[in-house]
């Protein structure tokens, strides 16, 4: 497993955040996993076989399934209600490689980015 430190970014019409961790990356399994930066202290991996953005914290679970040019059923799990909710997430494009991702997506009809970019 591979360590290194990356920039973080999401950004959609209203929001533009961004932020440095140190994410491990299993060539191997074929993901990388950080910790985010909130209070709830979100563990985060992004699986590169399947596509998916999985976020989990003591609130909530939230499973992002991005399939280039199409709508795909995602799930987000709220821990206290203990209830599922079905999303459907729009994929406009998904770039990876082992140092970088980008995927341009919407959900709820509003645009997001969603970037891993390594840094040097």
């Amino acid at each position: 497993m591979e360590n290194f430190n990356a920039k973080i970014t999401v950004t959609n019409n209203e929001e533009n955040t961004s932020y440095n961790v140190n994410v491990k990356y299993d060539k191997e399994k074929e993901y990388i996993y950080y910790v985010e930066k909130d209070e709830l202290k979100t563990a985060t991996i992004f699986d590169y076989q399947e596509n998916t953005l999985k976020r989990d914290n003591e609130k909530m679970y939230l499973e992002l399934k991005f399939e280039n040019n199409k709508t795909t059923i995602s799930t987000m799990f709220l821990k206290d209600l203990e209830k599922k909710l079905e999303l459907e997430v729009f994929t406009n494009k998904i770039f990876k490689n082992e140092e970088n991702v980008e995927i341009e997506y919407s959900l709820f009809n509003e645009k997001y980015t969603y970037k891993i970019e390594k840094e040097n």
